[in-house]
């Protein structure tokens, strides 16, 4: 029971991890979409505002930076106007731009010429030269001292380098005093506040990857992902009203590859985020697992507990119960009073005691009255070397004591008796047994073999009496008439080409014996025709007395009709020639027959109406004589 409660159990366990794990997939799918939105919506929203506040503060740097080498461009000027020795050549010039922090210093006359110079090949270049100088030359027709320019970032008129001026007019005389500061010194300023600082210094998840797009054109123009940058999301077969519609997230193919994906719209700004779908699905695989493993872990702890708690509770209870059982194949009694630690067991206990107490009681009983009828019957049980019969049982089969004892504690034994019944069967369910008759009736099963036994030897005796009668006559032992005809039917039947005859014989002036010499007498002739007819070879004669003094004789099987009429010829010659005796009397026979023979056109109504009328012919020419039938075209 404890496997079989086992199996079951873990069967259901088995279907619920099954269950549980398809659930625990679907649901960490949906989880892991949940927790990646959040993830992705703070993330992006952790961006706009990185890009928000490093706006503000790039906007701060170059307010203090432009104000820093504004000062410096004005002390310049005031050197300028105190000190002009300082300035006189490049080499001087190249010192305070050194001393100044800026990367280059020009300063023109009243016409826009450079007269002085950190660079000696600046000297002489006109501020009308190009557009990028030319757009100072405006400071040298204002009176306001006080005025400058700070131009952005460009290449110069000088050698194209990329660079940004800030100027004011010259406070001694007509002129610019102008400074030029490389761009890397604004941009490694500016560094940390560009795209591509802010998403290289992200704190993202393997397998994630942030993106930045322009809105007006669909350029990437920052993202955590280098194989992007440059890119237009064009290539991704998007267009920039497609990403907004996943603002919420959401799946979507890019590069032919599933991802899940989000965006969200700042200023001019698309920015978005990305992980692959197969991400998912590893993390969904990965937490199944775990949750397989923990299930296996609480399934093997369930088991063990349930399987000990049943054993424990149940199992051994039930054991109990049927170590009790057992006991009374032994001959001990049911304990009434056994207690097990289930309640539930103690009560089955109590009602399968109740219930055995009145079986066996019942039993008992029945056994007791079944003893006291004159019934000749037995029963028997015969299970795993456990065998149990009724107080008739060797009685009727004739068995003594010694044998009784050897069979009943023997299963093989017993077996083998019932063996021995079966191979002497009778008719039905009926077996010789010894010089009686047993009806026995037996049913195998898996468990054993059970069945009853009743004598009917009786009942055979009497059966095969009333058989006998209603096939032989009473007086001679001889056959009836019936009788005969049926079995001359039946050699008719199965006898093909060979020779069969039909006899009929009567005694010869029987009536006047009768008379004569009384009924008594007639029924010593007729017993003693019986008895040489009995001499007849049984294998190929049937015999019957038909009525009175008249009997038949079928001899069958011949293989010619010469061997017939030797055994007939024979027949005669014995009845003519064996004197008997009756009172005092020596008597001889004399019998008169006629012989019919049977051929494929005859039958036994025909044959015996041949025979007869044969008999007739010989009664009225020779008595004591046959004659053959013969046919009147002959």
């Amino acid at each position: 029971m404890q496997k079989i409660f086992t199996k079951y159990l873990i069967g259901m366990i088995i279907v619920s991890m099954i269950i549980l794990l398809v659930l625990s997939y679907f649901l960490s799918g949906k989880i892991f979409r949940i927790y990646q939105e959040n993830e992705f919506r703070m993330k992006l929203n952790h961006i706009a505002e990185t890009i928000k506040e490093n706006e503000k503060e790039r906007n701060n740097i170059n307010a203090l930076m432009e104000n820093r080498y504004l000062t410096s461009v004005r002390m310049l000027d005031f050197l300028l106007e105190n000190d002009p020795v300082q300035l006189y050549s490049p080499d001087k010039a190249a010192k305070m731009a050194k001393l100044l922090a800026v990367d280059e210093i020009n300063i023109t006359d009243g016409r826009g010429i450079i007269r002085y110079s950190s660079r000696k090949e600046n000297i002489g270049f006109s501020f009308k030269s190009g557009s990028q100088a030319a757009a100072f030359m405006v400071l040298l027709d204002k009176n306001n001292k006080k005025s400058s320019i700070i131009q952005d970032i460009m290449p110069n008129t000088y050698n194209h380098k990329l660079m940004k001026y800030i100027a004011v007019p010259r406070s001694d005389k007509k002129g610019i005093v102008q400074v030029g500061i490389i761009a890397s010194r604004f941009y490694n300023a500016e560094r940390k506040n560009t795209y591509k600082y802010i998403f290289g210094h992200m704190l993202i998840d393997n397998n994630e990857n942030f993106f930045a797009i322009d809105n007006t054109n669909g350029s990437i123009i920052g993202n955590t992902d280098m194989i992007y940058r440059g890119k237009n999301i064009s290539e991704w077969g998007y267009s920039r009203g497609n990403l907004l519609k996943y603002q919420n997230g959401g799946f979507a193919y890019i590069n032919g590859i599933e991802k899940f994906i989000m965006t969200k719209k700042y200023n001019n700004l698309i920015l978005g985020a990305e992980i692959s779908e197969n991400i998912f699905q590893y993390r969904q695989f990965i937490v199944t697992g775990f949750i397989f493993l923990f299930l296996i872990m609480i399934s093997f702890i369930v088991i063990l507990s349930i399987r000990y708690l049943v054993k424990k509770k149940i199992i051994d209870g039930i054991h109990n119960i049927v170590s009790d059982l057992d006991g009374i194949k032994d001959g001990h009694w049911l304990d009434k009073n056994l207690i097990l630690e289930n309640p539930e067991l103690n009560e089955l206990s109590k009602k399968i005691y109740s219930i055995i107490n009145y079986i066996l009681s019942a039993n008992e009983c029945f056994i007791r009255m079944l003893n006291l009828t004159e019934i000749p019957l037995a029963a028997f049980r015969c299970q795993n070397n456990d065998i149990i019969v009724t107080s008739k049982f060797f009685y009727i089969l004739g068995i003594n004591e010694i044998e009784k004892r050897k069979i009943i504690s023997d299963e093989k034994a017993f077996v083998a008796l019932l063996i021995s019944l079966q191979k002497k069967h009778v008719e039905n369910d009926v077996y010789k047994s010894n010089s009686s008759y047993i009806k026995l009736i037996m049913r195998k099963t898996k468990e054993g073999v059970y069945g009853i036994i009743i004598d009917v030897t009786k009942d055979m005796l009497e059966k095969r009496k009333i058989y006998y009668e209603n096939r032989h006559d009473a007086l001679t032992g001889l056959n009836t008439y019936q009788y005969f005809h049926d079995c001359v039917e039946n050699i008719l039947y199965s006898s093909k080409n060979k020779f069969i005859a039909l006899i009929m014989m009567d005694i010869d002036k029987f009536k006047t014996i009768n008379d004569t010499k009384g009924h008594d007498a007639g029924d010593l002739y007729i017993q003693h025709v019986a008895d040489f007819m009995r001499d007849m070879p049984r294998r190929h004669a049937v015999l019957c007395r038909r009525s009175g003094d008249e009997f038949c004789i079928c001899l069958y099987d011949y293989v010619s009709k010469t061997e017939i009429r030797q055994q007939i010829k024979k027949l005669w010659y014995t009845i003519g020639n064996t004197p008997f005796q009756v009172a005092d009397e020596i008597c001889y026979l004399s019998v008169s027959g006629g012989i019919a023979w049977f051929n494929a056109a005859d039958n036994f109504t025909q044959a015996m109406a041949n025979a007869d009328k044969a008999l007739y012919h010989a009664k009225n020419t020779v008595r004591g004589s046959y004659q053959e039938y013969v046919p009147v075209d002959e």
